[in-house]
């Protein structure tokens, strides 16, 4: 027999209850503990900064800032119901008809990890159901179309990196994070992610290099001398930003005469919607692209077309 077995046999009534209300005391006090606005913003920052990007953290700073300033910093996110936080979304939706999705889901996070942590018994956002928006196929140039678009850049290494993104559908971060130690001529291989970088997925990836690529490269590579030398860089050494080169396509693009919608991004949705009219099966453009999940990398399906009007075509021979 354990200790506490004894100890609760020679216990009396009124001993056990004394007990059981304490724990239950403690309970209640734990569960009233306030937890404000400006707390949970600190704490909930504090672990997103730890444990995801830069860019991410951005983003979740920028909500969790419309939030405090509309809750008040001493509110308790205990206290805040459902017709609280629709009143928060539809004011934000007001000034981002667009924008304030991003603010829905980061919150709806946020408020699952205050969950997780105990500060909140039920997440009020989960219940909130926004009107559904329709889907549009992402735009994407054909490789006529982005070679044409490069030709309106007389900078090699601006040609280069473009080339870079169609050839393998790497986001424009990762590609512009990249280091001499991430590629592996040998084995034609490009390494995605590592101590230094995280992916969006969180998860590295290799990434093969088609003869193309392997050829731009093979220049390139001679001319960085260090390890930890970014592959793409000024000439100063330092890397290239995300928007100096979007602005540079969204330039090149509009000199091409092309759509106002196209942007740098748009290279790695050709990118995947040229492998998907080649015949890829979505699962290994899925590794390729480094999405998280199956679904992600559907969006694609829609450039097969030319597929379906064959299909259709069954009718013509009835």
């Amino acid at each position: 027999m354990t200790d506490l077995e004894n100890i609760l046999q020679s216990a009396s009534i009124d001993d056990l209850k004394k007990v059981g209300d304490l724990i239950t005391a403690l309970r209640n006090q734990k569960e009233s503990e306030i937890i404000s606005c400006s707390r949970f913003k600190k704490d909930y920052s504090d672990y997103i900064q730890s444990n995801f990007s830069k860019k991410y953290f951005q983003s979740i700073m920028l909500t969790l800032n419309k939030f405090v300033k509309f809750f008040g910093d001493t509110s308790s996110i205990r206290e805040i119901k459902l017709r609280e936080i629709e009143s928060f979304i539809f004011s934000i939706q007001q000034n981002s008809p667009k924008g304030y999705i991003v603010d829905y889901r980061n919150l709806k996070g946020a408020f699952n990890k205050a969950l997780d942590w105990g500060y909140i018994s039920d997440n009020p956002v989960r219940r909130i159901k926004l009107p559904r928006k329709q889907k549009n196929s992402p735009l994407f140039l054909t490789r006529d179309q982005v070679m044409e678009v490069i030709n309106y850049t007389n900078r090699e290494n601006t040609k280069e990196m473009f080339l870079f993104l169609f050839y393998t559908g790497a986001r424009v971060g990762e590609m512009v994070s990249l280091k001499l130690k991430n590629i592996d001529l040998i084995n034609s291989v490009i390494t995605i992610g590592d101590d230094e970088f995280n992916t969006k997925s969180r998860k590295q990836r290799q990434i093969p290099m088609c003869n193309e690529l392997k050829k731009i490269l093979t220049i390139r590579l001679p001319n960085i001398y260090h390890p930890n030398q970014h592959l793409f860089h000024k000439s100063n050494s330092f890397p290239y930003t995300t928007d100096y080169l979007s602005k540079l396509f969204k330039r090149c693009c509009r000199l091409a005469g092309f759509d106002e919608k196209f942007h740098l991004h748009s290279l790695r949705h050709s990118a995947a919607s040229y492998l998907v009219q080649k015949g890829v099966p979505l699962a290994m453009i899925k590794e390729i692209l480094g999405h998280a999940s199956i679904s992600t990398t559907e969006i694609y399906s829609h450039v097969t077309l030319d597929s379906l009007k064959e299909a259709i075509k069954v009718f013509d021979a009835a």
